[in-house]
């Protein structure tokens, strides 16, 4: 064999060599890939759920994710945290997600609970099949009509629909269809309480979404006058009815009980 093929057909096996190992290293292992067979939503990643709609009992309630600047992906901001990863830059936490009603229209704009959202996507993520039903009848199980639908939406992919079937008897199982694939599948029915839950209860409670260092001022009005209190350094300053030093016990006190501040009713 002539020198030159030689190497061509070494540049050829070390080619073949690398593709192989990168493809392979990408790939789940056995465990792996057992455990994600289980899952009725295998693969899908809780942040990349940008909305969801839940009907239950005549109702359609739309939660949408509201980009906050934080998570505005640029070149530069993966850069950094490439950076950051290696160790050559702190690590920025990123702000967690704020979610927003979009229907029914009577809440429209309103703040999502985040926690019951996340928690929810988060419940539908590691939900669980425990066997998967063949030529099945849908009236017979339920689902014509569901007693509740989930849609997920993602940034890139099709919408995921879930139609919620009838309880197994004897069991603490239910029927779910995946719409989108057609599939029934028995999974547990713990889920179920999220998803039947009234329109207004996915409505924030907290009166103030931030925490106690995001603020900056802080004014109180009353028939006695006004207080104005303002971030200085480490801590606050009186700036009204005279400029003065504030107290820091006084001041902690009065941050955490209008950062716990939370509607008992609407």
């Amino acid at each position: 064999m002539r020198p030159r093929s030689l190497l061509v057909l070494l540049a050829v096996v070390l080619a073949l060599g690398a593709f192989v190992w990168f493809f392979e290293r990408e790939l789940p292992g056995s465990e792996e890939r057992e455990e994600m067979a289980k899952l009725l939503l295998p693969r899908l990643e809780t942040g990349e759920v940008t909305a969801l709609a839940v009907e239950h009992g005549g109702d359609t309630v739309r939660l949408e994710r509201v980009e906050t600047a934080g998570e505005a992906e640029t070149a530069e901001d993966e850069a950094e945290a490439a950076d950051a990863a290696a160790g050559e830059l702190p690590a920025d936490v990123p702000p967690p997600a704020e979610w927003r009603i979009a229907a029914p229209e009577r809440f429209a704009g309103a703040r999502a609970d985040r926690v019951a959202v996340e928690s929810l996507v988060s419940a539908l993520a590691a939900l669980e099949k425990s066997r998967t039903l063949d030529d099945f009848d849908r009236a017979a199980l339920g689902l014509d009509p569901p007693r509740a639908r989930v849609t997920l939406e993602r940034a890139e992919g099709e919408p995921i629909v879930l139609a919620v079937g009838a309880d197994l008897p004897a069991s603490s199982d239910m029927v779910v269809l995946r719409e989108d694939r057609g599939e029934a599948h028995v999974v547990d029915r713990a889920i179920l309480h999220d998803l039947t839950r009234a329109a207004g209860d996915w409505r924030a409670r907290e009166t103030f979404p931030g925490e106690r260092d995001d603020v900056e001022r802080v004014r109180l009005a009353g028939a006695g006058g006004e207080v104005v209190l303002e971030r200085a350094g480490g801590g606050f300053r009186l700036t009204r009815p005279v400029a003065d030093a504030a107290d820091p016990a006084a001041v902690d006190e009065l941050l955490g009980a209008l950062t716990r501040l939370a509607a008992e009713r609407f």
